[in-house]
């Protein structure tokens, strides 16, 4: 029986072990009346905040590495502990002035710009979020505060090994109904055990060999391979070494209408009642485009990029798999989902689906590959992915991703469309229920190449696509008219025209 006057110390499931170690985090942008005084915006959230872990106490607990085994341990107060200053979750005041020279001081300026992505992401250390290999420790959430002339922003952090962009969407939208005195956010408590009926189904001695066939996103690094590498691509083939570039970010405004028409276009060619969604839709253009610019530029990975072209999406199982035995989980269900196709298709085959004259081979080709991949995520999947990630752990192995961003075939691509969605502020001196962008600081961008899908209203217009490549790569992009023709405008990394 569970004491709930003692702190718990206990070993994190198997999907948060194979998580990255890293932060997740947003920023939410908000008009702000500065007659209003500061003190009383931070404690109002810290109030909303309080409550919350008081009721899901899992927000308030503390991430520990343990060296030796690799293995992350969680330490947490239950509802009915005593407090301590290390668990409690404290609205922390971040000045504008350590967020760099560049960044600027009135909110005014920063909605001019459209919030470009520069001024937002890798923040990590300037907002002094640090990492297990300097400090064995991290808080398992953060909130920051950062006051503008005129503006306000609010960052939020969720340690990746804790739980995924639904459990940082949840704890916003819990915090959010805090602020206007919802006191059923969040309840009843939710626990951080992963269901043991995951693997029910799984033989215990599965071998290495049969995952591995079974689960073709992941690969298991040699032994002894630093818990670091946790997540990281594997190596195929010979790797290549990093761009000599550097890498930026753009942001691509793309109308939601436009998605919805080649969508029913591709209906209509491939004889099928049901029209594949946007994110599908757009999957499928933006690995064919992308893929496009980073030939045309990095031709000296050419020869060692596989002759087949890999998607790595993202999909949250427990809205497909095990709903009754995950409701009260709270912690990673994010499951990778790959497709490939043979390069050739995304490289020698041109055409734009909007004009006239019906859609090219390749959009409806690759559309399908990417349905049918979602389509096997179902009880077995979640089941011998959840095995192979128990014995990586009982073990002391390292799994890795098989999509690589070293090859010009391969990206990675994740939706946060829906992230805080649902959220409804009341905050002293911000005038507005919601916030007017929220922008990423850190997500699956896949070390330094991806695609992102940022989050919008309910009511959105439009689709921000948040690119990231060398470059190089990044020209030629914008220099491709058939990619151009679906955009609407881009916010470059820091507002260039």
């Amino acid at each position: 029986m569970v004491d709930f006057t003692v702190p718990v110390y206990e070993k994190l499931a198997s999907w948060n072990q194979n998580a990255r170690r890293e932060y997740i985090s947003a920023c939410l942008c908000f008009p702000y009346d500065n007659m209003h005084p500061r003190s009383a915006v931070i404690q109002h959230l810290q109030a909303a905040v309080s409550r919350l872990q008081k009721k899901q106490p899992v927000i308030a607990s503390e991430i520990h590495l343990y060296r030796q085994s690799g293995m992350l341990y969680l330490a947490y107060n239950p509802p009915n502990c005593f407090e301590t200053e290390s668990s409690v979750v404290t609205v922390e005041e971040r000045p504008v002035d350590f967020l760099g020279d560049d960044f600027p001081r009135a909110y005014q300026e920063l909605r001019d710009l459209q919030w470009p992505p520069g001024f937002f992401m890798d923040k990590h250390q300037l907002l002094g979020l640090g990492d297990f290999s300097i400090f064995p420790r991290a808080r398992a959430f953060r909130l920051q505060v950062t006051f503008l002339e005129d503006g306000f922003l609010l960052w939020v952090h969720l340690h990746h090994s804790v739980g995924d962009a639904a459990c940082l969407s949840a704890i916003l939208v819990s915090i959010a109904a805090e602020t206007c005195g919802d006191n059923d956010a969040l309840s009843p408590p939710m626990t951080p055990l992963q269901p043991a009926k995951l693997t029910a189904s799984i033989a215990p001695d599965i071998s290495w060999h049969d995952l591995a066939t079974s689960c073709p996103e992941l690969g298991l690094f040699p032994e002894n391979t630093p818990f670091d590498s946790v997540a990281a691509p594997l190596p195929r083939l010979d790797p290549p070494p990093p761009a000599a570039q550097p890498h930026t970010s753009a942001i691509f405004v793309i109308k939601v209408d436009a998605l919805k028409n080649i969508g029913e276009m591709i209906r209509l060619v491939s004889c099928v009642d049901n029209t594949p969604s946007i994110f599908v839709v757009l999957s499928a253009l933006t690995w064919n485009y992308i893929t496009r610019a980073r030939y045309k530029h990095e031709v000296a990975y050419a020869m060692a990029t596989p002759e087949v072209a890999t998607l790595g999406l993202t999909t949250h199982w427990r809205q497909r798999a095990f709903q009754k035995e995950a409701a009260p989980y709270f912690g990673n269900a994010s499951a990778g989902v790959i497709t490939r196709v043979p390069r050739d298709v995304l490289l020698g085959l041109s055409g734009h689906p909007s004009r006239p004259g019906g859609l090219p081979a390749w959009v409806p080709a690759v559309t399908e590959s990417i349905q049918v991949a979602f389509k096997h995520v179902d009880e077995p999947f979640v089941a011998v992915r959840t095995a192979m990630m128990d014995k990586a752990v009982r073990e002391g192995r390292v799994l890795g991703r098989t999509t690589s961003p070293f090859y010009a075939g391969d990206l990675e691509m994740d939706s946060w469309r829906h992230l805080g969605v649902h959220a409804r502020w009341e905050i002293p001196g911000v005038g507005v229920a919601e916030p007017d962008r929220v922008r990423i600081v850190a997500g699956n961008t896949s070390g330094g190449r991806g695609a992102l899908v940022l989050p919008a209203k309910h009511d959105a217009e439009y689709v921000e696509l948040l690119v990231t490549l060398a470059e190089g790569s990044m020209k030629e992009l914008m220099a491709c008219q058939e990619w151009m023709t679906l955009v609407d405008r881009v916010i470059r990394a820091h507002g260039e025209t």
